[in-house]
């Protein structure tokens, strides 16, 4: 009984496994027609493992005559078997399947609940309005790794309005922001950063009547955590709302390297030498990407005040720092002889 139980669980780890290797690079043979038939009869076998791998080779079939068959797997005994139907359903995006995860939000293992939320990510563009009530409501789970999950999922759906001829009726009405402003009170401060950049997507969408959301977002400006801080600032500028070059240069304390970069960005563009001294600044970063964003945004600059640094740069003692000041220095160079 034992060895069967580790085999089992050997197996689970393997198919775990094998769920990544496709996100590295690694590309999936195609199924034939014949096979995938197969695997469906498959879902139907009394041995939990075999159905969990049919339902795992199924989703990245991504053929849509599997969808109904892991629909009904969305009812296994087993948590491993829901959670991996849950997953290919998302990797396939049939609608009815994406909106049938709906279930799983409210099943007894965290497990297929989490991977519930992962399907509606990658079907993001499949969810209906009911779906979108439902993960709302996820975002007041006594779980913090359910309320951040469920916030990255409204963030994938509002990012979907780019997609042409897919509508998103339920965009800007007073359930989406409500929730969201209510969330962005969220006592866990990685809960409030996945909200917040659901807050920053659903801004983006200039279309979207939301700016009643811009006074919690202002407030945000004063969170405890510097990543949210700094993704308030963003999402402001984000809908073209005026912040402080003082605010955003304060910001640039945020641990995340990507949010660093991204208000660099911002502050590039700003004429106020408040700006060009904080964007010198970060040519000190730690993280090698935002030196090089602080180098780039420089050298298309035309104050007179980074020509002047970048010459004393020259003889700095670190050999990447004069790197980077002759990089800003030629461009300035070529600039003027064009």
């Amino acid at each position: 009984m034992m060895c069967r139980h580790l085999l089992r669980l050997l197996l689970c780890c393997l198919i775990a496994v094998l769920c990544v290797l496709p996100q590295r690079g690694l590309a999936q043979p195609e199924l034939l027609p014949d096979q995938i038939t197969q695997l469906i009869e498959q879902t139907l076998e009394p041995d939990p493992a075999r159905r969990l791998a049919a339902a795992e080779k199924l989703g990245y079939s991504r053929d849509g005559r599997a969808a109904a068959p892991l629909t009904k797997l969305l009812d296994d005994i087993d948590p491993l078997v829901r959670a991996q139907a849950a997953r290919s359903l998302g990797k396939i995006g049939n609608r009815d399947g994406v909106n049938a995860l709906v279930k799983l939000l409210n099943d007894p293992e965290p497990a297929a609940r989490m991977a519930a939320l992962e399907g509606m990510q990658q079907g993001a563009t499949s969810c209906n309005e009911d779906t979108i009530a439902a993960i709302l409501a996820v975002l007041t789970d006594p779980a913090p790794a359910m309320r951040a999950a469920a916030a990255k999922t409204i963030e994938r759906a509002i990012s979907m309005m780019s997609i042409p001829g897919q509508p998103k009726p339920w965009l800007g009405k007073p359930a989406l922001t409500d929730a969201l402003r209510a969330a962005l009170g969220d006592a866990d401060a990685g809960c409030r950063m996945a909200v917040m950049r659901a807050v920053r997507a659903l801004l983006s969408q200039q279309q979207a009547r939301v700016d009643h959301l811009l006074p919690a977002v202002r407030k945000a400006l004063g969170d405890p955590d510097p990543n949210v801080r700094a993704l308030a600032a963003l999402a402001l500028c984000r809908r073209k709302v005026d912040v402080e070059t003082e605010l955003l240069a304060a910001c640039l304390q945020a641990p995340d390297a990507g949010l660093r970069r991204e208000l660099i960005g911002q502050l590039g563009i700003r004429p106020d030498r408040a700006a060009i001294e904080a964007v010198l600044a970060m040519l000190e970063d730690p993280e090698p990407a935002v030196r090089q964003q602080a180098a780039g945004n420089l050298q298309s600059n035309p104050d007179p005040l980074i020509v002047e640094r970048a010459l004393i740069f020259l003889t700095d003692t670190k050999a990447e720092k004069r790197q980077l000041a002759a990089r800003i220095l030629t461009r300035k160079r070529d600039q003027r002889l064009a």
